[in-house]
């Protein structure tokens, strides 16, 4: 690459954080998230990304993550553990509503690997909106929202004028770890709870349980 001068190393793990230089033959494309997802899924293993860059030579990226040494025995162990049962995920709809584009971006990544179709509100009005138009099989929301939070729409879609929609199965995704807290989100007509930072088997699991068999 072009290399990135000393002053902008610190930026460019940011979303939506782009470097540029009219020095530069070629502009640069893309949205400027791809560095702060690599970022996020190396911290939720416990690891650290870094660059090395000299403007106008090159960068050199690079990353640990601590893992234990592998043994035959644990292998099959861990192998055992991972297994994701999504037998009848396919084609189930599930609208997810996060005012955080990277969050609802690795989100989509965990459904479409699934074959799951998705629709993405970024606040609870525009996910009400979508709701009361659209028919879901499930509703993943963020507790934290502007306009409208996930509690707050919670309450509105479990009062809503037709049961059948009504019903839907919803979950929360919070990083808050407080049980009086994660209580009230229950209390506020909430299915369950996904706790950030989450395994894809945590989330695919836990959607399972709840529209599989509905």
């Amino acid at each position: 690459g072009i290399g990135i001068a000393p002053e902008d190393l610190d930026l460019i793990f940011d979303e939506f954080a782009q470097v540029y230089y009219s020095s530069a033959k070629i502009k640069q494309k893309g949205t400027g998230l791809g560095l702060a997802i690599c970022k996020k899924i190396v911290e939720f293993q416990g690891g650290r990304i870094g660059v090395t860059s000299e403007l106008g030579k090159g960068s050199i990226f690079g990353f640990e993550i601590p893992y234990e040494i592998s043994t035959a025995e644990n292998n099959k162990e861990i192998a055992k553990a991972e297994v994701v049962n999504a037998e009848g995920l396919e084609g189930k709809r599930i609208l997810l509503a996060d005012d955080n584009k990277m969050n609802i971006l690795l989100a989509q990544t965990v459904l479409k690997k699934y074959k799951m179709v998705s629709d993405v509100a970024y606040d609870g009005v525009q996910a009400l909106a979508l709701f009361e138009q659209n028919h879901y099989d499930l509703i993943l929301t963020d507790i934290q929202m502007p306009e409208m939070g996930g509690v707050e729409l919670t309450r509105l879609i479990r009062a809503y004028k037709i049961q059948e929609k009504s019903s839907i199965p919803i979950l929360g995704v919070t990083a808050n770890v407080l049980q009086e807290d994660r209580d009230k989100y229950i209390d506020s007509g909430i299915n369950d709870l996904v706790l950030k930072p989450f395994s894809e088997k945590e989330l695919v699991d836990k959607i399972a349980s709840y529209i599989v068999s509905r």
